[in-house]
């Protein structure tokens, strides 16, 4: 599975949802605190920044990962909840 970036302000609850983020993704691994500058692998992680410039230029690069906001990722999980 391609990784997925989720960017969220500090505090929003990424990190408390990070698993069932992780797991809605298909996702094996996590990278908390992401920050620019790090080699991302480009599958099967979930990386979690609250940095905002990053994640949108990051988001430029589509073949790397997927960008997704933690607001997206958590609606995401709600429909998906029967």
């Amino acid at each position: 599975m391609k990784s997925v970036l989720v960017y969220g302000p500090q505090k929003c609850g990424k990190t408390t949802n990070k698993a069932k983020i992780a797991s809605l993704y298909g996702l094996t691994s996590i990278v908390d605190e992401a920050e620019a500058g790090m080699t991302l692998s480009s599958k099967d992680t979930l990386y979690l920044t609250n940095d905002e410039a990053w994640a949108w230029r990051m988001s430029r690069q589509p073949s790397l990962v997927d960008v997704v906001y933690y607001v997206e990722a958590m609606e995401f999980l709600k429909r998906r909840k029967p």
